[in-house]
């Protein structure tokens, strides 16, 4: 082999083992990290079941004349729910419950497995279909010379006997909100604020990357404990959503246009009112991604957007969009 030879094939053995180099980047980008991706898309977890069910008839239009709308961003994270953590709702967390309470009795029936006392008001019921806990520990009452207690206290309460009941599922950020509610008979309503209510509900809740995790009524959290006039605390209602926080594939994000598109389209969710006439035109005051807790089958936390407005009857209305591409969505 001469020199020219020589020197030739020196270079074309640099320009291959360059050509390898950018091809295995390129893959590697493709083909994303499940514990480090980058900034650019690595959907590792393929297309992804719809977050909403498609539930009305006629079109709604949206009403932006009071709120300002903001850009969002054009891609998010998604998460895989860890259903093997001892967290999450299951037959052995319910069953540790249960011996917390001294609860031995046990009768499964359609899905759901019950724990409860004989001739006591204390029960646990886990039910497998939604992957949700709740613990009854007493009625509510009605008064009229007693008050609820304050915020603060409610939630130094409520976070104690989740401790206790081994159903504090935190350790990093998370949110807290309250609801109010009154009582008529066996039934609960909705109150303004605590001055006419006889529970108050304390509502925890994970956030994700700054963005909180909504369940599918919008209010309640992924832990809610309601206590009563004596400040004891009367139910549980758990469905806390364990995830690997360094674990995630990123996806594209629709734009919020595009979601509003998707609203008139009927491609959302009417979320409230449960029942009734479908609204024509909600004057918006809330347009936000959030991560949505669902109650059946739910296998990974994925954004969707959270669109809430009063319709003409000054009754509060929610809506659910995907905020994932729908090239990332089942059909």
């Amino acid at each position: 082999m001469n020199r020219a030879q020589a020197k030739i094939a020196f270079i074309t053995m640099v320009a291959v083992i360059l050509l390898g180099v950018v091809g295995f980047a390129a893959f590697m980008t493709f083909r994303g990290n499940k514990k480090t991706p980058g900034s650019s898309l690595t959907p590792i977890y393929g297309t992804l079941p719809s977050p909403i069910d498609e539930n009305f008839e006629n079109s709604i239009k949206l009403d932006y004349s009071d709120f300002t709308q903001e850009n969002t961003s054009s891609s998010g994270k998604v998460y895989e729910i860890d259903q093997y953590n001892p967290l999450f709702p299951s037959k052995m967390l319910s069953q540790k419950v249960a011996d917390n309470l001294d609860l031995k009795a046990g009768i499964s029936d359609a899905g759901v497995i019950i724990y409860s006392h004989i001739n006591k008001q204390e029960y646990i019921k886990l039910d497998t279909n939604s992957n949700s806990i709740t613990v009854h520990l007493g009625e509510a009452f009605q008064s009229s010379t007693k008050y609820l207690l304050k915020e603060e206290k409610a939630v130094v309460i409520a976070k104690s006997k989740l401790e206790s009941l081994g159903l504090w599922p935190y350790s990093d950020d998370y949110d807290v909100s309250f609801q109010y509610y009154y009582i008529i008979g066996m039934s609960y309503y909705p109150a303004d604020d605590s001055k006419d209510a006889s529970l108050i509900e304390v509502d925890f809740t994970s956030k994700r990357e700054g963005l909180p995790l909504n369940s599918s009524d919008s209010k309640s959290g992924e832990v809610s404990v309601m206590i009563n006039l004596n400040d004891d605390v009367t139910k549980i209602f758990y469905a806390y959503r364990p995830v690997d926080p360094d674990e995630y594939g990123i996806y594209p994000l629709i734009s919020t246009e595009e979601a509003t598109a998707r609203v008139t389209q009927k491609k959302a969710e009417l979320v409230i009112p449960f029942e009734g006439e479908t609204p024509s035109i909600i004057t918006v005051d809330k347009f936000e991604i959030v991560y949505r807790i669902q109650y059946e089958s739910q296998k990974y936390l994925q954004p969707v957007y959270l669109i809430e407005g009063e319709d003409n009857n000054n009754q509060t209305v929610t809506l659910l969009v995907p905020a994932i591409s729908d090239d990332y969505l089942n059909q």
